[in-house]
């Protein structure tokens, strides 16, 4: 099931409609699955009102996409896309991906670098709807960024960098954690970017960032 907000108002993104997926539909496999802000804080909150409002299975979801208007969303405040915890549903994000008409989103991924999933995920790029893969290790930026699929990963809440480059990696960390302006994603838009050549990096953040070790 999906909660679908036509206006959120988030602090980071800035207004634009947003999903929130099942946190149960997230790989177990995923590097930050026990201290993902989804179970914590304001975003489970915001799932678990008790009246659940505007929640709809997938076909109210696909539904909802297809009359959005032409402006950014954002897929997955919490959760994952389909999939069975290990091999994402190509059928699903196809169907995703068409309703989507190539409006731009910020959707992420945190579904295990498989051969498999690398194509779903070329495939949805490829129909307009960029989706990053969310990496736990190097290797995986690496394979990732070899199956020219744009990547995110994090660092430490205390990293202080704003760019680098190690072995022949870019690495560029999010705007809105560095910029005195903290531009909004609604505005920066670099995670709606299918054909990036560098990988956007998140400090860590929320409640457990402390516990939080940095892929880079």
């Amino acid at each position: 099931m999906y909660k679908l907000v036509a206006e959120s108002h988030n602090e980071k993104t800035g207004t634009m409609p947003a999903v929130y997926g099942e946190v149960d539909s997230c790989p177990p496999t995923c590097g930050l699955f026990k201290e993902c802000y989804g179970k914590q804080g304001r975003a489970a909150l915001h799932w678990a009102t008790p009246e659940k409002k505007n929640v709809h299975d997938f076909e109210g979801l696909l539904h909802w996409i297809t009359n959005l208007p032409r402006g950014m969303w954002r897929f997955g405040v919490v959760g994952d896309f389909p999939g069975d915890g290990v091999t994402l549903n190509r059928d699903a994000i196809t169907k995703m991906a068409r309703a989507n008409e190539r409006r731009q989103v910020l959707a992420y991924s945190h579904y295990p670098i498989t051969p498999e999933n690398l194509d779903t995920l070329n495939a949805a790029k490829a129909a307009g709807m960029p989706i990053n893969a969310s990496c736990d290790s190097v290797q995986d930026i690496k394979t990732a960024i070899a199956a020219r699929v744009p990547v995110v990963t994090y660092t430490a809440a205390d990293d202080t960098r704003k760019s680098w480059v190690d072995d022949g990696i870019k690495y560029v960390t999010c705007p809105y954690q560095t910029l005195p302006s903290t531009p909004k994603c609604k505005d920066c838009k670099l995670c709606s970017k299918g054909d990036r050549d560098y990988v956007i990096v998140f400090r860590a953040h929320a409640t457990k960032k402390k516990q939080i070790i940095g892929v880079v």
